[in-house]
């Protein structure tokens, strides 16, 4: 979970999902209590579009005593990424432009 807080400002709407869906998933590490989080507010970069973990188990085999360690990857779609990327993108520094002298 340490690694996951790593992910900072962008990857905190993530890091939630990814700790929701480790708890559906038959995981020893569970989602925090409402009273023991700092916040409960949604962070500004979580996706609308990034799937809300269910109750069932997600994946085949997939937890962290299975043979499929990895149940986070049943968490997202094909867009999950690209959706979070979308919505960073205007608060992004712009990339500084070469004009090779050409002024």
């Amino acid at each position: 979970m340490q690694a996951l807080r790593l992910l900072g400002g962008g990857g905190r709407g993530v890091t939630k999902s990814v700790i929701r869906c480790m708890a559906s998933s038959g995981s020893k590490t569970t989602a925090p209590s409402k009273a023991s989080t700092a916040s409960t507010i949604p962070p500004p970069y979580q996706s609308p579009a990034t799937p809300n973990p269910g109750d069932k188990v997600v994946g085949p085999g997939a937890s962290k005593s299975g043979e499929y360690k990895c149940s986070e990857y049943y968490c997202y779609n094909k867009s999950s990424y690209f959706d979070l990327e979308a919505e960073m993108v205007k608060d992004r520094i712009p990339q500084p432009v070469a004009d090779n002298g050409k002024k």
